[in-house]
């Protein structure tokens, strides 16, 4: 069994490397790295590292768009294109079994993806090194320059080379060409210093507060994320052709970038309705399963609005009061006496309080958005989870302990998908 888990990888990967939508889009992404210290001169971010910052950002959102679309066209083109054209059924009529051929067909693609990824994070680590030009007075980083566009240089020539005389695959020789150029001008770039002076690597790791070592771990969590993609991708193509997974790829990232967002906006809807969770649960946390029941129950939440005032009562001021009671209807006179009660009593009055109930209770529709935005929190990867570009830019260290967490929650979800696409595999009809 391990040896047709392995023929199915090998020649997965090799496929995938071999398709020219796979090299435009490393030569593509690359290109849109070298450009990347130009456009972040322009960041008009105060501080030494305001424009590095952005370069950081604009690199790791590179990385990751890019992981995106290598995902989703390789996934679509090693599986859906296959059972299309019933390539597969001569796989699993050996009889291979189709779980094992789903798992070959990722692990393929995550080996296909990894290659690639590495070209463009080592691209990116180059530009890293080479820091952004903020003023004309800046010279230009030599090693940088001479290892980086060298190398690569030699690799297409070999390759160019290779496929003339040889009838080597192109694309297949420059990306394995390209990944093995770009890896050893980075090492190179870590032992010799912008003055051409040879210098431990843990220099270059370390200088600017382990700048460079930050944002090469940083680059890892992104891979993570694009190995989270690359599942979903194979998923979604044992059922469906290129376009619809493609499609669907940017959907669940798109929803995984956004995860926490949304689910911090449905809190602030359903916010005193949420004070009501507190009372409910052990740990004294609310969880979103908490908001939801509470989101659908409506009940009475007389004692929940008590609660969140209480909670939120630091201050007896009239400005906290105009905002508690900016959405009742209110004479001036019985704004004054409310506010006298507020003040004396330390809580608003019982008719007010009852009417701010009432106020918080959501609408049907409201509450079907509001579900939905809960069920699709829990179902889309929290890709903010692993998105490091903010810890890096405000001088926040990445711990060895969050990137294993990281890795942990990457395995966990990546086998529940992988999981899904073994099911829809099973029953799919390839003959």
């Amino acid at each position: 069994m391990f040896e047709q888990f392995w023929t199915i990888t090998r020649n997965t990967f090799t496929e995938a490397i071999r398709q020219p939508i796979y090299v435009v889009l490393i030569l593509a992404g690359a290109l849109m790295l070298i450009l990347n210290p130009f456009l972040a001169a322009y960041s008009m971010e105060p501080g030494k590292f305001g424009d590095n910052k952005m370069l950081v950002d604009m690199g790791l959102s590179t990385l990751f768009i890019v992981g995106l679309l290598l995902a989703a066209f390789s996934a679509t083109g090693v599986m859906s294109a296959e059972i299309e054209s019933r390539t597969v059924l001569t796989v699993v009529s050996k009889p291979v079994p189709r779980p094992l051929v789903v798992l070959g067909k990722f692990v393929g693609v995550v080996g296909a993806i990894s290659v690639s990824y590495l070209i463009l994070a080592m691209v990116f680590g180059l530009t890293v090194r080479h820091r952004v030009m903020s003023t004309a007075a800046q010279d230009l980083d030599g090693p940088v320059l001479s290892f980086g566009v060298g190398m690569s240089l030699v690799a297409l020539g070999v390759a160019t080379f290779g496929n003339y005389f040889f009838r080597w695959v192109w694309a297949s020789t420059v990306v394995i060409g390209l990944a093995v150029a770009t890896t050893c001008a980075f090492a190179l770039v870590l032992l010799v210093s912008p003055e051409w002076a040879l210098q431990s690597p843990l220099a270059e790791l370390s200088r600017d507060g382990w700048f460079m070592g930050q944002t090469l771990i940083g680059a890892v969590l992104v891979w993570f994320g694009v190995i989270i993609l690359g599942s979903v991708a194979v998923t979604v193509s044992t059922r469906l052709g290129q376009v619809p997974t493609v499609l669907i790829c940017v959907l669940v990232f798109g929803a995984g970038v956004l995860s926490q967002s949304y689910i911090r906006a449905i809190d602030n809807r359903i916010g005193i309705t949420s004070e009501a969770h507190f009372a409910h649960s052990g740990d004294g946390r609310a969880s979103p399963w908490h908001r939801m029941l509470e989101t659908w129950l409506n009940r009475d939440l007389t004692n929940s609005v008590k609660m969140s005032l209480e909670r939120q009562s630091d201050t007896f001021t009239r400005e906290r009061f105009e905002l508690l009671v900016v959405d009742v209807e209110l004479t001036e006179a019985e704004r004054d006496e409310a506010f006298r009660f507020y003040v004396t009593e330390r809580r608003l009055p019982d008719g007010i309080v009852e009417e701010l109930a009432d106020q918080a209770r959501l609408p049907f529709g409201e509450r079907v958005i509001c579900t939905a935005g809960v069920l699709l929190h829990w179902t889309a990867p929290n890709l903010q989870y692993l998105w490091p570009a903010d810890a890096i830019t405000q001088g926040n260290h990445i711990s060895g302990g969050y990137v294993v967490r990281c890795l942990i929650y990457t395995l966990t979800y990546v086998v529940a998908v992988l999981a899904i696409g073994v099911a829809l595999f099973q029953r799919r009809e390839v003959g």
